[in-house]
């Protein structure tokens, strides 16, 4: 019985505790909000310290530059300024490089010669059409902006339907 009796004392000072020092957190909290000029900033301050851990640890960065692993962030800082500002002109290139080999690759002929002709029916079977079977299939077109093989963007056919029906 005795026991039962410290046990529950033990309780009602631990509780009495907890509730002394949450409230005088709270009154801390208020004091430091009510005394700082940005209170808005006051506030954020508060609730990131009580939701983030008690230290901060910053991820050591580590880069690969020229087979070298760095870990100094002013060289790794350059690096990736360098790397970010010629990106763009690099691909720019790459892709100019690119379309110029297809280029050379693949050329469309303007017009079809009579000798051309005779061949080119053994593969190709053309009905007729009409405007509206165009109409029909050129809105049944994705709207992409990349071109394809002619060079014609979906969106820009789409465009011109009305010329092309």
């Amino acid at each position: 019985f005795i026991y039962l009796f410290i046990y529950y004392l033990f309780i009602t000072k631990k509780k009495n505790y907890d509730m002394k020092l949450r409230n005088l957190k709270q009154n801390s909290t208020a004091h430091f909000i009510e005394q700082s000029e940005n209170k808005s900033k006051a506030l954020w301050h508060v609730i990131n310290s009580e939701r983030k851990g008690k230290k901060e640890r910053t991820a050591q960065i580590k880069l690969n530059i020229d087979s070298k692993i760095t870990s100094d962030p002013v060289k790794v800082a350059e690096h990736l300024n360098k790397f970010f500002t010629n990106i763009a002109e690099s691909t720019l290139q790459q892709n100019k490089n690119i379309q110029e080999i297809n280029s050379n690759k693949t050329t469309i002929p303007q017009t079809i010669e009579p000798q051309q002709t005779a061949e080119l029916q053994q593969y190709l079977q053309l009905t007729r059409t009409s405007a509206k079977e165009v109409g029909n299939v050129i809105d049944s077109l994705k709207s992409k902006s990349s071109s394809g093989i002619d060079g014609f963007s979906s969106k820009m056919v789409k465009h011109c339907k009305d010329e092309l029906t």
